[in-house]
């Protein structure tokens, strides 16, 4: 009878609580931790905020900050939010909040008034002039592209 050596490889199997197809940002989270294998205290560590946010989020009681935003994204290595189907402007806002900035320092960074900011913001205008649409895109485009603002 002849010996031979196989060798079988595979992944290990996600636990049953692990989300096959995550709708909220706290099943992006979940799914994630538990592919890592990791403990709630050591994915609130990576994140940069305490366990029970974590909890409150893979259980959906609470959902995180626009401020963290770019840490459980980096966390996940991935965007699991789609801006896309968002107006311009909420777009803008999102960009403007996840980096900390003011409504004051991105009007004057887009030679706008902070009035006419805002409006753009709550979709309160019609579609921006091509000039304000085309500074807001470069604004975003730049700021992402060179990591600077983060």
């Amino acid at each position: 009878m002849a010996f031979c050596r196989v060798s079988l490889s595979g992944s290990k199997p996600l636990p049953e609580e692990c989300p096959t197809h995550p709708m909220t940002l706290g099943e992006h989270v979940l799914r994630r931790r538990l592919e890592l294998g990791l403990m709630v205290k050591e994915a609130a560590e990576r994140i940069g905020v305490d366990n029970q946010s974590i909890t409150a989020w893979e259980h959906g009681l609470a959902r995180p900050g626009l401020r963290r935003y770019l840490a459980i994204f980096d966390f996940l290595g991935y965007c699991p939010v789609s801006p896309r189907r968002l107006s311009l402007g909420r777009r803008l806002w999102r960009w403007r909040r996840a980096r900390g900035l003011s409504r004051k320092e991105v009007a004057a960074q887009l030679d706008l008034d902070t009035t006419t900011l805002w409006k753009l913001e709550r979709d309160l205008t019609r579609e921006p002039v091509m000039r304000v649409r085309q500074k807001v895109l470069t604004l975003m485009a730049e700021t992402n592209r060179t990591g600077n603002e983060f």
